[in-house]
């Protein structure tokens, strides 16, 4: 019998290309489970580098379990080489950027998706514990989408210290120059400790959870025995 859908690894294809950006989710078998394009806009390096980021980040808020992303430029390489397209000088760079942010915030999710799979008995119950966390990476994914608007608003701004949104806020506000180096590292520092802070309540749960029978209440196995 074949492994549900949702027990295989995931990854992010990227695809940029001169005349558009492709991306998708493919499992581990090939089989694509979400696709999305947007076209590259035209000598317009911010434009461009936004387009990326909200691709990478549609996806990624859509399919929260995705474990990596592969990119590829050929097109934009070709075009480059004919010149037909002025490849965007920072465009490598907010590769980089992106997938700094896709692995500190795979980590957090991956971090409390650990916990929430634990504290139920079957897998059929799963999508309740997963709905609260996947709505808010979605509203953490609207926020960032918001912020290429503009990045300097409140909301963009609290979000991009704050560890489940950081991860899809703070690319956009980088790439867009919105924000001090010390403020990324600020907004990373607090999303790695955050993480670390995690893995023990982790694995509190978790070794509690598994000695008991049927659904199991967080502020049961977080209670402090006396």
């Amino acid at each position: 019998m074949s492994p549900p859908v949702h027990a295989e690894p995931h990854a992010i294809g990227i695809d940029i290309g001169g005349t558009k950006i492709a991306g998708g989710v493919v499992t581990a078998a090939g089989l694509i489970l979400d696709r999305t394009r947007v076209l590259t806009p035209p000598a317009n390096q911010a434009a461009t580098l936004a387009a990326l980021v909200a691709v990478v980040d549609g996806l990624r808020a859509r399919h929260p379990l995705v474990d990596a992303i592969g990119i590829g430029a050929a097109g934009l390489v070709a075009s480059r080489a004919v010149g037909t397209l002025r490849f965007p000088a920072g465009a490598f760079s907010a590769i980089g950027i992106v997938l700094v942010w896709f692995v500190l915030g795979f980590f957090f999710y991956a971090t409390l998706f650990a916990v929430a799979g634990s504290i139920v008995p079957r897998q059929e119950d799963l999508q309740a514990t997963m709905t609260p966390l996947t709505i808010l990476i979605i509203a953490s994914f609207f926020i960032g989408i918001s912020a290429v608007q503009d990045p300097s608003t409140t909301l963009a701004s609290v979000a991009s210290y704050l560890p489940f949104s950081a991860p899809l806020v703070m690319p956009t506000r980088i790439v867009l120059g919105d924000i001090a180096p010390w403020q990324a590292l600020l907004s990373a520092a607090i999303s790695i400790g955050a993480t670390f802070a995690l893995v023990p309540v982790a694995t509190r749960v978790y070794s509690r959870a598994v000695l008991r029978t049927g659904r199991v209440r967080i502020r049961e196995v977080l209670r402090v025995e006396g």
